[in-house]
């Protein structure tokens, strides 16, 4: 009330919607009554002259535009007795001239004209006609541009606000000296038709020298906005007391002043006082840097507060309410603050009146400016298993580790981390803003140049073992910073999880093993019979037939034992199958003087495979004797048996200890039986829930083959069987090794499971040259040449006999000893029918292993010792490393004659270079090849028509031959010079493919050199005389309807060593010439070997 009444007394008065005066006036219709606030004040301008300003506001701008007032006024107060003089008609002015008056009394009463020139060329630019005009001319323009424009026309009069010069040119406001005293004035409404008033809208009394100062608003409130958004600024705002709410109209805004902290303290009397002295504080803030008014514009509140209790939504000291009237982030500029984290300052506020005066000033507010952007979470954060002692005892706990944040040039620096504990992701983001809860660990101190952090999650309510084995638990980190107002947290890192586990793997499998194919051979006795024959017999002699008959190549030989009555078996030999024949014969014929009258005879055989498994011994009896010309025969049947099984001890003294792929090939048949891998039978263990299968070839290192998701089950899954199809290329020792793992990856030691099995795979078939002699009557000697791809061999079995008498025991130092423990009978006319064959007792002989002390590359040779006068025969199979044998190479006779003597002197080898690849005719390219007795791939060489050949179909295979009189070199492609491709060797490297990424590049000599194709001339019944390709390594094939012209038949150059089924191949056709020099060289394009 003090307030109140010293406002009184200063004679500021206001009325505020006075009622029209009645009865003298009269009352006009369309006056403004209500609507119309009178107000009033007095100033002093430079020269110490005092000046009235009146104002009249109303509650819209347009209320005024087409109306005029009258000012009056009198002597002393609303009470004296003094006659009323007008003294001006408030209109609207447009005129330059009249607008160049009232801005020179508006300067008077303290209007900063410069600052109006600013702001109207800011605000009504567009509405303004360009060159350089006056004020006076600007303003003229504008109020008269803003008259139809209503919008212009209410900035203008917020601008009026402002500038008192604005408000007397818009007729809201009259200025005028006046001398001591008290003053009252009047504003009518004023009728210019009549020139008389309609009414009284307003009366106010102002006294000289004597203006009224608004009261002080209450302190400043800071709005603590604890986001981004608050970085470096302060929000404020502040009360309304009701003293300065009861004469708001007399003010316009606010200003707000900022002194920093250390200026105030220096002055403790003047900034830091409830109530600073206002003139004194004014003072400063014009002749002191440091004391800034924040705004230069008046701070307008939106909403008004009062000093009572929070929650009060009317009190200033409600944090929900983040209302601010003002924010001071200090002149940021292009992204520059000015304001730095700790800095500290005092606020204060006053009113601001009409004419832009302070009034009292406010009690101070410190404020401390604080740097609000978070830092940048933590990097990579880890979380591992962390295993100590603690009192002897193993403890297993979860370690967090993570990388540190590192701070921006304008960021306060890392006062250290937090870690969090969570038991699900989705909890991170929900509890983002509360950063105390799931919190698990002290701040740990960040330390610069530290480049790791960890922290082991052991306190309280840590996950623990046994009991939270298998649980999985999330972490973040957050750091926090030095800001000054506690420090801003960094948003959680990226989360990691951990889970305890059960270090101990499940046991390891015991027992399992490969399921194999085994294939054992079979014989079995028919019945005797007695069967004519055409033959020119001895009628002395009972002739006896022991045959054999088998059905697939599983069966390499046959063991024959004949008897009578009364007298014991005897043993009569082995018999080896030539290649693609069917039966052996041992016919034993006997004079019958040897004979009883009735004796019964016995026969018996046993059959033998490749790879050494033999049959038992069939049985067949007889009696009587076959009356010639009939012979008795004993029939015996010979097959392979092969059937699943698990694999025998790796001594090889079980049955099978061997895996067949593929069974053996049935001789006749057109079809080759796909091949079967091994199924290995994984036994699992209790816990178990993933198998990994491994595999070693030979002595190579574990290979990982197979790897699943199972579950061990006692009743339901105890053993996992497993195939494994990819069998290596070539026979070899393979072992299988198991290992399991449990749910939390921990791993079972790895066992092997069952026995190591062999592979039997084919191998080529040798190529043997005729042999050579060598040395000289007291030291012959022959030379063994063959040609062999190397590729899964052994060894080579070196068969040899002599024409009459028994195998030698013993063939010199390179081979091995006669393998074979008794006779060992092979034909030497296999071509010729069985009753005529002749035998030779063969000798086995093993050569060293292959290797670098045995061959080069696919070139093998032998030099043996022989006797002068006697006829040799020989022939050579491969050996494979799991003892099983190939098909027998071509069989050459040798008789020792002295060779020829070197004619000519020796010549050095000449060093020539390297030939260029070329392309011989592009139609020279390899192709994938698959037929009864061949599967593999040929380089096509040539091709012949329709008419030049035919398709035989034999007892075995179909043939293609040649019509009588052709010979197959005059199809072989030539090239521009009219050469054709021999003589020529094929080589092959193998290339990288989706199966086989990394492949050695080796050259491999796959064919011999080639320079003439073996054929015979044949008669084939009913159909006439043939010619017959008989050269092992080159094959016409039926008719090729993939030929570019006309449908034909190839010629091709077969590769006959084995191939890796999903492997790719290039092939290098290398011709030479008559010296033996390589001439050129023709690559090939690449060809798979698809399954």
């Amino acid at each position: 009330m003090n307030l109140l009444r010293r406002a009184a007394s200063r004679a500021w008065m206001l009325c505020l919607a006075l009622a029209l005066i009645p009865a003298a006036l009269g009352q006009a219709p369309g006056v403004l009554e209500n609507t119309v606030f009178t107000l009033g004040t007095t100033t002093r301008d430079a020269t110490f002259r005092d000046w009235a300003y009146v104002v009249v506001q109303p509650t819209e701008a347009a209320l005024l535009a087409n109306r005029k007032l009258a000012v009056y006024i009198k002597a002393g107060d609303a009470a004296a007795a003094n006659a009323y003089q007008r003294r001006s008609i408030l209109a609207l002015q447009t005129d330059p001239a009249a607008i160049q008056v009232l801005l020179q009394r508006g300067a008077s009463i303290g209007d900063n004209l410069a600052e109006l020139e600013g702001r109207v060329n800011a605000l009504f630019a567009a509405i303004m006609p360009a060159g350089n005009l006056s004020l006076p001319d600007k303003l003229s323009s504008v109020i008269r541009g803003s008259l139809a424009k209503p919008q212009y026309f209410e900035t203008l009069a917020q601008l009026a606000r402002l500038h008192p010069s604005v408000n007397l040119c818009l007729g809201f406001a009259h200025a005028e000296l006046i001398g001591t005293g008290k003053f009252t004035f009047e504003i009518r409404d004023f009728d210019p038709a009549t020139s008389t008033d309609r009414g009284v809208l307003g009366r106010v009394t102002v006294e000289a020298g004597n203006p009224l100062v608004l009261p002080a608003p209450g302190r400043p409130f800071e709005v603590v906005d604890p986001s981004a958004k608050g970085h470096l600024n302060v929000k404020l705002r502040w009360s309304t007391p009701d003293d300065f709410r009861r004469i708001s109209l007399l003010s316009y805004g606010y200003h707000l002043y900022r002194v920093p902290k250390s200026v105030a303290d220096a002055k403790p009397a003047l900034f830091l006082a409830m109530n600073p002295a206002r003139d004194a504080f004014l003072d400063q803030a014009k002749t002191n840097p440091a004391v800034v008014k924040v705004k230069s514009l008046p701070i307008l509140a939106r909403q008004l507060y009062d000093e009572s209790a929070a929650p009060n939504p009317t009190s200033v000291y409600t944090t929900t309410n983040h209302v601010g009237y003002v924010a001071d982030d200090g002149g940021l500029a292009a992204g520059v603050y000015h304001f730095h984290d700790g800095d500290a300052f005092y606020y204060y506020v006053t009113g601001r009146d009409l004419l832009g005066r302070d009034g009292f000033v406010s009690g101070p507010t410190l404020v401390t400016l604080c740097d609000r952007m978070p830092p940048d979470a933590p990097r990579m954060p880890v979380v591992e298993n962390y295993y100590a002692f603690v009192g002897g005892a193993s403890e297993q706990r979860l370690k967090v580790s993570w990388k540190p944040v590192q701070a921006g040039a304008d960021d306060t620096g890392i006062a250290g981390y937090y870690v969090y504990r969570w038991s699900a992701p989705a909890e991170i983001a929900k509890f983002e803003n509360s950063p105390p809860l799931h919190r698990i660990s002290a701040l740990i101190p960040h330390v610069p140049g530290q480049s790791l952090y960890q922290f082991v999650d052991s306190g309280a309510g840590a996950p623990s073992t046994p009991s939270d084995l298998g649980k999985t638990y999330w972490y973040t980190v957050r750091a926090i910073d030095l800001s000054s107002c506690g420090g801003n947290f960094s948003p959680n890192s990226a989360p990691a999880f951990g889970v305890l586990r059960d270090r101990e793997g499940p046991a390891g499998p015991q027992g399992g093993g490969p399921g194999i194919v085994c294939c054992t051979p079979l014989v079995a006795p028919t019945k005797p019979f007695d069967q004519r024959t055409e033959e020119n017999l001895d009628p002395s002699f009972v002739y006896f037939d022991l045959v054999c008959k088998r059905v697939d190549e599983g069966i390499a030989w046959a063991d024959f034992w004949f008897g009578t009555s009364g007298v014991s078996s005897n043993y009569l030999g082995r018999i080896h199958f030539p290649n693609n024949q069917t039966d052996v014969v041992r016919r034993l014929p006997i004079p019958q003087n040897r004979l009883g009258g009735n004796a019964i005879q016995y026969a018996y055989c046993r059959v033998g495979a490749p790879d050494g498994k033999m049959s038992g011994i069939a049985a067949m009896v007889a009696e009587g004797y076959p009356r010639t010309p009939a012979v008795r025969r004993f029939e015996f049947a010979a097959r392979t048996e092969c059937r699943p099984t698990r694999s025998a001890a790796t001594t090889g003294q079980g049955p099978c200890n061997s895996h067949s792929p593929r069974p053996p090939h049935v001789i006749g048949d057109t079809n080759y039986t796909t091949g079967t891998g091994v199924v290995v039978a994984f036994p699992l263990t209790p816990t178990a829930r993933e198998f990994r299968l491994y595999r070693r070839v030979d002595y190579g290192a574990l290979t990982l083959i197979k790897q699943g998701v199972t579950k061990y089950d006692a009743v339901t899954n105890l053993v996992v069987e497993i195939p494994d199809n990819d069998m290596p290329a070539n026979s070899g020792v393979i072992c299988y090794y198991g290992q399991l793992l449990d749910e939390h990856g921990n791993p079972s030691p790895t066992a092997q499971l069952g026995d190591c099995i062999g592979i039997d795979l084919p191998t080529a078939t040798p190529l043997l040259a005729p042999v050579e002699p060598l040395g000289n009557d007291a030291n012959p000697r022959m030379v063994v040449r063959w040609f062999c791809a190397p590729a899964g061999i052994e060894r080579f079995q070196v068969t040899l006999g002599i024409l009459g008498e028994p195998a030698p025991a013993s063939m010199g130092a390179v081979l091995s000893a006669n393998q074979e423990a008794g006779s060992n009978f092979e034909s030497i006319n296999p071509a010729s029918p069985p009753p005529q064959w002749k035998f030779v007792d063969f000798g086995s002989y093993l050569t060293p292993q292959v290797g670098p002390n045995f061959g080069d590359g696919a070139a093998f040779s032998v030099t043996l010792p022989v006797a002068l006068g006697k006829k040799y025969y020989v022939k050579i199979r491969t050996v494979a490393k799991g003892g099983s044998q190939s098909r027998v190479s071509n069989l050459e006779p040798f008789l020792w004659q002295a060779p020829p003597s070197a004619v000519g002197p020796k010549v050095p080898w000449p060093q020539r270079p390297l030939v260029s690849p070329t392309q011989f005719d592009p139609r020279v390219q390899a192709a994938r090849l698959v037929y009864p007795d061949f599967n593999g791939i040929g380089v096509r060489i040539g091709e012949f028509g329709r008419s030049d050949g035919r398709e035989i179909k034999g007892k075995t295979n179909t043939v293609v031959m040649l019509s009588a009189g052709l010979n197959p070199e005059q199809f072989l492609y030539t090239n521009t010079l009219g050469e054709t491709i021999l003589p020529a060797a094929l080589y092959r490297y193998q290339l990288p493919s989706t199966a086989y990424v990394d492949t050695s590049g080796d050259v491999v000599q796959v064919s011999p050199l080639l320079e003439k194709i073996a054929v015979v001339t044949t008669a084939v019944p009913n159909l006439g005389t043939f010619v017959q390709i008989v050269d092992p390594f080159v094959r016409a094939t039926p008719l090729d309807l993939q030929s570019q012209d006309i449908p034909s038949r190839g010629l091709y150059l077969l590769d006959t060593t084995p191939v890796v089924v999903n492997a790719r191949y290039g092939y290098l056709l290398v011709r030479f010439g008559d010296t033996g020099e390589v001439r050129s060289v023709h690559p090939t394009d690449p060809v798979d070997v698809t399954p």
